[in-house]
């Protein structure tokens, strides 16, 4: 897979992004009950990447775009068989996101 986006990194990049990450103006809202804190990011104006350097870390696939995100990714099963009608899932996780937040402590 990574072979594969790289390969294609300055064709595939932006619309990958946008399927990951969203092409919405939306806010993301965080709320930490143990450190009661509220954050607030605004998913809006985010710089469009256009190219992207995929590596693989053990089961991961790493997404490193020219914006400053980095995303993992990967697809996995349910259990420890790929039967005749597995049970994939699709996780991804963002390991770097240069969005600002507003942090808001409360009571």
């Amino acid at each position: 897979m990574s072979q594969f986006i790289n390969s294609h990194a300055s064709i595939c990049a932006t619309k990958l992004f946008q399927y990951l990450v969203g092409d919405v103006n939306y806010y993301k809202i965080i709320v930490d009950t143990h450190a009661k804190t509220l954050t607030i990011q605004q998913f809006a104006q985010i710089q469009i990447p256009t190219n992207v350097i995929a590596t693989v870390n053990r089961q991961y696939v790493n997404l490193i775009f020219n914006n400053g995100w980095e995303i993992s990714m990967r697809l996995h099963t349910a259990s420890s068989q790929i039967k005749n009608s597995p049970s994939l899932k699709f996780d991804t996780k963002a390991l770097k996101n240069p969005l600002p937040a507003t942090i808001i402590p409360y009571a």
